[in-house]
């Protein structure tokens, strides 16, 4: 009997490319949404060109779709929230693009009777967030939550890296404040677990298909080692950087960031290091003992610093 298919939003983006060929490799049919990037040809991937504006757009896609993976964010790291929004208290989908767009997305889901929707949010997120991305996210973890989508999954995770360099936004931010011999190092409590994106996707497409015993499941994710982020900076340093590289920490280093951060061109999709880091949290594993979907964590994990140039 055929499987049902897997409709992945931002199927042509960094980590949706990768959770698409993922998915191939297990002969799944994919329905690919993307905006503008039309994703890799590969046998069983149906491209579908679409800004989730409407319900109304997404019945026809999600015709004979038994999972959502929405993965489509606009913004980024930056989140979609307009200038003067109080980011802090987001309840409703006119409250940003990405609350609508998902909003949009769940209201044709339910129509359509599609059976479950798994979430891409990140750690950290939260009501009072530090920043408006992880508002952002928690609202659209709510919007999830309380929907009347059968199966609702949520997928916290740490900030991903790996692939190719120039898809990379963590290792592209990293990298252009090396620009200089000497670079700053920006303050932050506590270390960061860095995911592997072959890790990520290999969850999210087990999420596809893992049975549920209740209709809601949330979990967080990271990546098999912690560094703190002097080390961070130090590892892509000796691995990427070209010629010797000095860091600056301290206050010196935190208040000289903004500077070499400034993007030349206004539409670089570049974040900048501080959007980074409050997402790259490193989760105690013991929160995760009971979590029904522990079994979609691989095995052996792959770590920053031995695998940064494969």
């Amino acid at each position: 009997m055929e499987q049902a298919a897997i409709m992945v939003t931002g199927g042509s983006g960094f980590i949706g490319s990768h959770l698409v060929r993922k998915l191939t490799e297990q002969h799944r049919t994919v329905v690919a949404v993307y905006r503008r990037k039309l994703p890799e040809s590969l046998d069983r991937v149906y491209p579908v060109c679409t800004d989730l504006s409407s319900p109304e757009l997404m019945a026809a896609p999600l015709r004979g779709v038994g999972t959502v993976v929405h993965l489509a964010w606009e913004g980024g790291f930056a989140s979609s929230v307009p200038p003067g929004t109080d980011w802090r208290h987001l309840e409703k989908p006119e409250d940003s693009v990405n609350l609508k767009m998902l909003g949009n997305l769940v209201k044709a889901m339910e129509r359509a009777g599609t059976q479950r929707i798994v979430l891409l949010s990140a750690i950290g997120a939260k009501s009072h967030a530090t920043s408006p991305f992880l508002s952002e996210k928690y609202a659209a973890e709510s919007l999830v939550i309380n929907s009347r989508i059968k199966e609702r999954i949520i997928i916290r995770t740490a900030i991903a890296w790996g692939g190719q360099q120039s898809n990379d936004r963590f290792l592209r931010s990293l990298l252009r404040v090396m620009r200089y011999p000497i670079y700053p190092v920006p303050q932050r409590r506590g270390n960061l677990a860095p995911i592997y994106v072959q890790d990520l996707a290999t969850i999210l497409a087990s999420c596809c298909k893992i049975k549920l015993s209740e209709p809601v499941a949330v979990m967080e994710v990271h990546g098999k080692e912690s560094y703190q982020i002097h080390e961070i900076f130090r590892i892509v340093a000796e691995k990427l950087a070209k010629g010797a590289r000095i860091p600056l920490g301290g206050v010196l280093g935190q208040t000289l960031l903004p500077l070499l951060e400034r993007e030349r061109r206004t539409n670089s999709d570049t974040p900048k290091i501080q959007q980074v880091l409050g997402i790259g949290g490193f989760v105690d594993s013991s929160l995760a003992v009971a979590n029904p979907l522990t079994s979609v964590i691989p095995r052996d994990l792959a770590t920053f610093r031995d695998n940064l140039l494969k």
